[in-house]
């Protein structure tokens, strides 16, 4: 697939604030931005603000449920990644083994789980945070792949929550009246989010390199025996 030619560092969304996307990770700040640059599958396939049946439940002929069936609408990831993002920054865990990690407050802007009014898209926030475990130790061509994978595994994580992000930031009245129907789904959609992640999240398995490769075929297989080797030395 062809590269698109909207750059990620010069998009920039307005809903009564300013989102951009800012790196700050020192040393490495060029890999994150090659991981970055090199996405080869620019566009995702969102939810429509206004599709009254958004997260009705629909199956395959397996029986399986089709979290993401009704996101067709396609946008740019690089247009649209600021929204999703908007720092990528060195920050510990409380869990020691974590190498990175993503975290929003959709629950709370976009898909509240209880009755409380959303704050809105407009307070929409959400950063990746990387750990100094993930960290390239040299400059061998493991440890700097093993570090692109763990920097595309949590914009994966970032791409699922755009798909909600998005259509909200687009057209909030809509997919909050329509789509959630005021928040009657919800419910549903934090299901869906939630299962996607616990998809990826399953480390060192197939769907977590299938799901990166979606973005970045050419890289991921690399990226991911490079992570798993570096993972394996301790």
């Amino acid at each position: 697939m062809r590269h698109s030619k909207v750059d990620w560092r010069n998009s920039e969304k307005s809903i009564r604030r300013r989102f951009a996307l800012m790196i700050d990770v020192p040393i490495d700040y060029e890999i994150v931005e090659d991981v970055l640059d090199s996405i080869e599958n620019d566009t995702l396939c969102v939810f429509h603000p206004d599709d009254e049946r958004a997260f009705d439940d629909e199956f395959d002929s397996k029986g399986a449920l089709l979290l993401n069936k009704r996101a067709t609408l396609p946008v740019s990831i690089r247009e649209w990644l600021c929204l999703g993002c908007q720092v990528i920054k060195m920050e510990n865990s409380e869990n020691p083994k974590c190498l990175a990690f993503y975290q929003s407050n959709l629950y709370d802007a976009v898909l509240p789980h209880d009755s409380s009014p959303p704050l809105g898209p407009g307070a929409f926030t959400g950063h990746i945070g990387l750990c100094n475990r993930c960290l390239p130790k040299g400059n061998s061509k493991t440890e700097l792949e093993a570090f692109a994978f763990v920097v595309a595994h949590e914009l994966v994580h970032v791409f699922d929550a755009m798909r909600y992000v998005v259509p909200a930031f687009m057209d909030w009245d809509q997919f909050w009246k329509k789509a959630l129907k005021e928040g009657t789904c919800c419910d549903r959609a934090c299901w869906r989010l939630d299962d996607k992640r616990s998809f990826l999240d399953a480390y060192a398995s197939p769907n977590e390199m299938a799901m990166v490769a979606e973005f970045w075929p050419s890289s991921a297989k690399r990226w991911f025996n490079a992570c798993r080797k570096r993972l394996a030395r301790g």
